[in-house]
């Protein structure tokens, strides 16, 4: 990854630096422990290297904003970072293959913020696209929005096998790592279990 980064700030790029960090952000969120501040950063580096632009690098990079705010335990700027890289609470301007796993970050930052019924709504939106699509690893996001919900609302037998149906739809379109973040990636500062 210091490499292509590397490589990204000589080429002079915005858009590839953007895209190279976005990407980092995604690194550093799986393998950094919590409360680490260094997938935010990097997540804010890349935003400001497409300050003011739209298209896909600019979405990627404003989700990712929106992640690392998340795990940072901000969500009220998670949500914020993932309606300004979708254009709006639909999220029109975002791609429709990853719209639902934006709007599963959306249900998990309403949740954390306290807004049930804007997690709600999002989170049936996540349903309707990912069926809509059709496309395995998006199915198994809205599996875990919806899961994620029904551990908020204490039907934890619920929880569980949504969320156990979201592994099994990860695993069986190959990304398994998809499955695996522990609770206080939904939540931060829940205790992982």
């Amino acid at each position: 990854m210091e490499e292509a980064e590397s490589i990204a700030r000589a080429a002079g790029s915005a858009d590839l630096l953007a895209f190279t960090l976005a990407i980092k952000t995604l690194v550093l969120l799986l393998i950094r422990p919590f409360g680490d501040g260094a997938a935010l950063a990097t997540a804010e580096e890349a935003v400001a290297m497409v300050s003011g632009k739209r298209g896909w690098w600019a979405a990627l990079a404003w989700c990712m904003l929106g992640h690392a705010a998340r795990v940072g335990g901000d969500p009220h700027r998670a949500r914020a970072a993932i309606i300004t890289a979708g254009g709006g609470p639909e999220l029109p301007h975002l791609q429709p293959s990853i719209r639902p796993a934006q709007l599963g970050s959306l249900v998990n930052s309403a949740l954390a913020s306290g807004d049930l019924d804007e997690a709600g709504r999002w989170a049936a939106q996540t349903a309707r696209e990912a069926d809509r699509l059709g496309i395995g690893g998006q199915r198994a996001a809205a599996l875990c929005a919806q899961a994620a919900l029904a551990e908020h609302r204490a039907d934890l037998e619920l929880a569980v096998r949504l969320f156990e149906a979201a592994t099994e739809e990860y695993a069986r379109h190959g990304l398994l790592l998809g499955g695996i973040f522990p609770p206080a990636y939904r939540f931060p500062g829940a205790v992982p279990g």
